[in-house]
């Protein structure tokens, strides 16, 4: 009886001592499973790889009693692996390419410490190793300086190893993310300015391909560079070859007053011979050049009067030819002028160059060198084309050929650079005269004519008797006694074909030089009716 009793009482501490184990595993496994996912969590929300390293070696060390830890992030194979001590004071050399397929090697996550020293070197001693993978690739290695022999602390890194690899991977991903975000917006904006400059160098390109009449529409070009480069003001300066200096050509941010007494040439700008001042010495360089302050700059000349604080100069050029310079001052928001605003400029800078030289080579194709208006040949190509919207809408066309009398004595008797100088001053007399889309050109020798669109014969005769009057009021014209006579021919009524109607303006102009000063204009007879080749004369005498 008393035998049977003590059994009894054995088998129930036997039995207690067993559910007492059990418990204690459980609270084990309770505390454990808590601990994994409080470390998870952090582990999780880390920023960096650097902040998910420290705390994965604070969990290790708190649990596991490590004193001494070394995390070694293995990279892309171009990349030095990234390597974080914990209770070390400097961290050991590690081989820049390790070997990952002693890392790979085995299953579970806690590896042999021999493998991990082999793979990143012998300065790295350790006697087990936490790694982390994903897709079965080593991504991180966590050295261990001693053997986790207990199964609790076993399970602990293993399933600590499952979750920080998936934290590790996330990391990645979210960095590799952010990073193709940061560059797809890098190359969104650079995407967009480059958008912006093409559409500016389209505008560009349309208005440089009307830079006639003596670059009115420079204007437009640099209020679109000031604009870009964020300046509150600007000028465009074109090189006089003849007088070897920059002269202002167009302006942007004066008071609108100043800008049109400049536009007009009422007021005078200073010219800058080259290597004199800012815009002088890039326009002889060619380099651009960028003053922040320009009080402390010994190039830039009288900073005191000239109301600017920072500037960015850009030089046109085409080939080493330099054509002038844009200048932009002072820097909106009170800001400076980086280096990428010249590379933005230069852009401009470089095709509103190659287009100037375009047009300026274009000008001297069209233009006569001595008068700056059209030359001959592009008169016939003008009457051409006007001719041909005449008679498609059935509009009149009127031409008056002209005739200096008396400037061939000038050139004997005075030279040739007076004379030049008295055409010039025609020119100008007739630019007053007629209309902003009459065409002036140089006709031949001593000649002039004015191709009219929309002008019938008397309308003609009206604007010829202008141009006459005006010319006898030129004190220098009246002093050298020289006078103009106008022969005119309009379509239809006159006139079918181009040939036409500049020969029969040009009899009309040699029947008026025959005739007295009573009648200077002389219309050409309708169709049909023969005019008579004018026999030559002699010229007056000049005093």
């Amino acid at each position: 009886m008393a035998q049977n009793i003590t059994d009894i009482l054995q088998f129930e501490d036997e039995a207690l001592d067993l559910v007492s184990a059990r418990f204690a595993d459980l609270v084990a496994h309770e505390y454990q499973q808590r601990l994994l996912d409080q470390i998870t969590r952090q582990l999780f929300q880390a920023e960096s790889e650097e902040e998910f390293a420290r705390l994965l070696l604070g969990s290790l060390s708190q649990r596991c009693g490590e004193a001494s830890l070394l995390y070694v992030g293995l990279e892309e194979p171009a990349l030095a692996p990234l390597v974080v001590c914990y209770g070390r004071i400097e961290a050991p050399e590690v081989s820049p390419t390790p070997a990952r397929s002693l890392l790979a090697a085995g299953p579970g996550f806690v590896i042999d410490g021999k493998a991990v020293t082999l793979s990143l070197g012998s300065a790295v001693q350790s006697v087990a190793a936490l790694r982390l993978r994903c897709l079965n690739a080593p991504i991180a290695v966590v050295t261990l300086q001693r053997q986790p022999d207990e199964p609790l602390v076993l399970e602990f890194l293993e399933r600590l190893g499952e979750r920080a690899s998936q934290a590790l991977c996330s990391l990645r991903m979210r960095s590799n993310l952010d990073h193709t975000r940061r560059a797809l917006h890098r190359q969104r904006q650079q995407l967009h300015q480059q958008t912006r400059l093409l559409n500016l160098m389209d505008d560009w390109a349309q208005v440089l391909s009307r830079l006639e009449d003596r670059y009115n529409q420079l204007e437009k070009l640099l209020a679109t560079t000031v604009t870009t480069l964020g300046g509150e003001k600007g000028s465009l300066m074109l090189l006089d070859e003849a007088a070897g200096e920059l002269v202002v050509r167009a302006t942007f941010g004066l008071d609108p007053e100043i800008q049109e007494r400049i536009r007009r040439g009422e007021q005078t700008c200073r010219r800058l011979k080259l290597g004199e001042g800012v815009a002088g010495k890039v326009a002889q360089t060619l380099q651009p050049m960028i003053v922040n302050q320009v009080d402390r700059e010994p190039v830039f000349l009288e900073p005191e009067l000239s109301q600017v604080a920072s500037i960015v100069c850009l030089p046109l050029h085409v080939d080493g030819l330099a054509l002038g310079v844009i200048n932009i001052t002072n820097k909106a928001r009170s800001r400076q002028f980086e280096p990428e605003h010249i590379q933005a400029g230069m852009k401009l800078a470089s095709q509103a160059a190659h287009a100037i030289n375009t047009s300026r080579l274009y000008h001297l194709a069209i233009l006569d060198p001595v008068t700056e208006v059209y030359s001959r040949n592009h008169l016939y190509q003008r009457c051409q084309d006007e001719l041909t919207r005449a008679r498609r809408y059935q509009r009149p066309l009127s031409l008056l050929a002209i005739n200096l009398q008396g400037l061939e004595q000038v050139r004997n008797h005075h030279g040739h650079e007076l004379g030049n100088q008295l055409e010039v001053l025609f020119a100008e007399i007739l630019q007053i005269c007629v209309r902003e889309t009459d065409v002036v050109a140089r006709l031949g020798e001593n000649t002039f004519a004015v191709l009219m669109p929309e002008t019938d014969a008397m309308a003609g005769m009206f604007a010829a008797e202008r141009i006459c009057q005006q010319s006898r009021e030129s004190e220098l014209l009246t002093r050298y006694y020289v006078t103009a006579h106008i022969g005119l021919c309009s379509y239809p009524d006159r006139a079918e074909n181009v040939m036409r109607l500049i020969s029969r303006a040009e009899l009309a102009m040699a029947s008026a030089s025959r005739c007295s000063d009573s009648l200077p204009v002389v219309l050409a007879p309708g169709l049909g009716v023969e005019m008579e080749i004018p026999r030559p004369t002699g010229n007056r005498a000049v005093s």
